[in-house]
């Protein structure tokens, strides 16, 4: 992963929800979703993605999770990835 300039983010998602805000990322050039792996599925049996985000446009993708968010009844989607999650 390249550290300089970006910030990169796991996020918890199921299907339906999966719709709601990956058409609005791809809509910001900076942004990389990653697919998920088999290894990256939480305890209900949904994917998690690793979402990449230069560090310009971070608040636009926090806005975006945040909006997220509200439809789920407040649960939370996303927490960020630092170096030493990551083991780097």
């Amino acid at each position: 992963m390249e550290w300089s300039n970006r910030k990169y983010f796991l996020v918890n998602c199921g299907g339906w929800l999966h719709n709601l805000w990956v058409s609005e990322l791809k809509g910001i050039k900076s942004v990389k979703i990653h697919n998920p792996y088999s290894w990256n599925i939480n305890h209900k049996g949904h994917e998690n993605y690793m979402v990449g985000v230069n560090s310009s446009k971070v608040n636009s993708v926090i806005t975006i999770f945040n909006n997220a968010k509200k439809v789920t009844n407040g649960r939370y989607l996303y927490k960020e990835i630092t170096k030493e999650i990551a083991g780097q």
